[in-house]
């Protein structure tokens, strides 16, 4: 099997079955259970239609830049007719061999049931690793069998009930598995973080051979990946209670130290926002003394998890000690959440700015 392109009727079908076939559910539960961070740039391998790139790119409190790359031309001005944002844009191109403009570096790379039409999954997978940084994560969603019976078994249940709800004539997919997938990965040097089956996938029969996200993230070797919250100038009253939270949730806290919150520290941290500057200001006039507490984390830096379960607890704790916003000016609104987490790619660099030193 080759990978190929959906072409001329093939191509219209396979819109016509998008369009019915409620991929938004999928859509949204990739961006929920995923990663994709303010100001991250997101490469959606395998575009078809556009609609993943479209709803990362919508979501302006983010300001994701987001590309599609698509080996359909069909496809490719299917998705720049029908989605147009600043923040997105859609090529046709092989991946292989796809060249991304100099001044843009994706750190996250999404492969949404692309890579079943691969035949040389490697190769594929080391491709995306060579076009990402040190931390950035790589998320493949497809059908993927959970052991090598149920992905033989696969071929039975294409052939008598999935094979005619495509009407573009697709090959039978080339299905992973989990241990092949994560061994390919590490062939690429990817590595495996997690995996999390779509609760929403119902479809009979599926079972062995689910909807799974999984994720890796590149590692260079030698690189560590330092588990580091920045505590907003505009919430240090609530230093105190913020690390108390922090270690009654499991976590130890190595050190803390105060550094400057100053423009070109935003500037670092929000490189690619446009509302950076708008933002810098805010705080100058906001936090005068512009002082933010940093909190390292004790234990082994060199690993995802670590950083995983801190986005987490962002996630989770951003209304508790909820946001400062200033007043909207040239269409953006300023506002200081209570802490940054400092994303795995770039976590090394401000460990330097700030000379903050990691347990050894």
């Amino acid at each position: 099997m080759s990978d190929r392109p959906i072409i001329k009727q093939d191509a219209a079908a396979y819109i016509d079955n998008v369009s019915k076939h409620g991929i938004e559910v999928d859509t949204q539960w990739i961006i929920d259970t995923g990663r994709f961070p303010v100001g991250c740039c997101v490469l959606d391998v395998g575009s078809g239609t556009g609609k993943l790139a479209h709803a990362l790119a919508t979501q302006k409190d983010f300001y994701r830049s987001v590309r599609g790359v698509e080996l359909s031309r069909e496809l490719a001005m299917h998705a720049k007719t029908q989605w147009q944002l600043p923040n997105l844009q859609f090529a046709e191109g092989d991946f292989l061999e796809h060249h991304l403009p100099p001044e843009w570096n994706p750190d996250t790379i999404v492969m949404s049931f692309y890579l079943h039409h691969c035949e040389d999954h490697v190769t594929h997978l080391r491709r995306a690793a060579g076009l990402l940084p040190h931390g950035g994560r790589l998320y493949v969603f497809d059908r993927i069998a959970v052991d090598d019976g149920s992905r033989s078994e696969f071929q039975r249940f294409w052939e008598s009930e999935y094979r005619d709800a495509h009407e573009w004539n697709e090959s039978i997919p080339n299905l992973c598995t989990i241990a092949g997938l994560i061994g390919a990965a590490a062939k690429a040097d990817l590595r495996y973080v997690r995996h999390q089956i779509a609760p929403h996938d119902q479809r009979p029969g599926t079972k062995n051979f689910p909807k799974t996200l999984m994720e890796f993230w590149r590692q260079t070797p030698g690189h560590t990946f330092p588990a580091v919250a920045l505590i907003s100038p505009g919430h240090q009253h609530l230093t105190d209670e913020i690390i108390d939270t922090l270690e009654s949730e499991g976590f130890s806290v190595h050190s803390t130290k105060q550094v400057p919150y100053m423009k070109d520290l935003i500037h670092q941290l929000y490189e690619r926002c446009p509302w950076k500057e708008c933002l810098g200001d805010f705080v100058v006039e906001k936090c005068p003394d512009a002082k933010a507490t940093a909190v390292v984390l004790a234990g082994d830096t060199s690993t995802p998890e670590m950083l995983q379960r801190l986005t987490r607890f962002k996630k989770t704790t951003r209304d508790r000690w909820g946001s400062i916003s200033g007043v909207e000016r040239d269409g953006m609104r300023p506002m200081i959440l209570p802490f940054h987490v400092a994303e795995p790619y770039e976590a090394e660099e401000l460990v330097q700015l700030l000379e903050i030193e990691l347990k050894q």
